[in-house]
């Protein structure tokens, strides 16, 4: 598994989020295993995603394949997207216990 972060800018998060919700199917079909959604809250435009993929190389025959591009311009995506690719190192979880 790898995980992949996401930082696009889009023109209105709530024309975004159909967009990308619809195409899970193809995501999943791709490679994705699961995603998380964030925004900024101080601008709405600027979201993140915390994606995780069965390999490096399924998310970026995703990205780089029409049908991923296709469905970041659908989207209303402004600008090209930044991925990061990255390999968890460490997980602390803090519990009452703690």
């Amino acid at each position: 598994m790898i995980d992949v972060w996401v930082r696009a800018k889009i023109k209105d998060i709530n024309a975004w989020r159909p967009v990308f919700d619809g195409n899970i199917g193809l995501r999943r079909t791709a490679g994705e295993v699961t995603h998380r959604i964030f925004y900024n809250l101080d601008n709405t435009t600027d979201v993140f995603i915390f994606f995780e993929w069965e390999s490096r190389a399924k998310a970026e025959a995703y990205f780089q394949s029409d049908v991923g591009r296709k469905g970041m311009a659908d989207s209303g995506i402004v600008s090209p997207p930044e991925f990061i690719y990255v390999e968890e190192l460490r997980q602390l979880r803090r519990t009452a216990a703690d």
